[in-house]
């Protein structure tokens, strides 16, 4: 059940970092004039729970010895009961030391998404050609736009990728649209096949993405 009390939800979500990352929040009480049920990027009023964080959030990476590769991990508790509910994996290759690749590289850079506890993100299908007539499917976290509807959205699932390079081979695989994201844009999330809501986040440059606020249906 979602917590609506503003200093149980704060106390709850400083405590919750896996990083060092600030994740102190700030509401922000802009009401809107909508009544309805649908739920809209961006757009929340009375009836939604929603945090802005004191400064963007960004996912703290650790390089490895050689400064090739960077990974950093990072959770949000998006109804704040205590229980982490999306986690971030963010995987790096440092274009400055490219020449320590020994055939390709592992991993190749993404952003990964994975959630639980009821709670799924909405993604998108993409077909691309693998020659000879033959077609294979990518899907991805959906960027969405601001005021872009979220509660007639049908795909949703737990484990996505925002984004990834691929090592091509078989075709011409996609990297998903957050990979040529260039402003804010949102994640729609919902939780028990009901309550909808998303993720506002700073993507002017994909492989730093910077979340900004989120709000939720109570």
């Amino acid at each position: 059940m979602i917590k609506t009390i503003y200093h149980i939800a704060l106390v709850v979500f400083v405590g919750l970092s896996i990083t060092s990352c600030n994740k102190d929040i700030v509401p922000n009480n802009n009401d809107s004039s909508s009544t309805t049920s649908e739920v809209y990027a961006g757009v929340y009023d009375t009836t939604f729970s929603y945090y802005q964080f004191s400064s963007p959030l960004q996912i703290a990476i650790t390089w490895d010895a050689q400064n090739l590769y960077g990974v950093g991990y990072d959770s949000l508790d998006l109804d704040f009961d205590g229980s982490y509910d999306l986690h971030l994996t963010l995987n790096l290759l440092n274009e400055d030391s490219l020449h320590l690749v020994s055939g390709m590289p592992n991993p190749f850079p993404s952003c990964v998404l994975n959630a639980e506890n009821g709670f799924e993100v909405a993604f998108y299908s993409e077909s691309y050609s693998l020659g000879q007539g033959q077609t294979a499917t990518a899907t991805f976290a959906d960027r969405l736009d601001v005021d872009e509807r979220i509660d007639v959205i049908t795909n949703w699932d737990t484990n996505l990728k925002m984004w990834g390079e691929n090592p091509g081979g078989a075709g011409n695989p996609p990297f998903g649209d957050w990979y040529s994201a260039s402003t804010e844009n949102y994640l729609a999330i919902r939780i028990n096949n009901n309550n909808y809501g998303w993720i506002e986040i700073d993507a002017t440059n994909p492989k730093n993405p910077k979340i900004v606020s989120f709000a939720l249906q109570e």
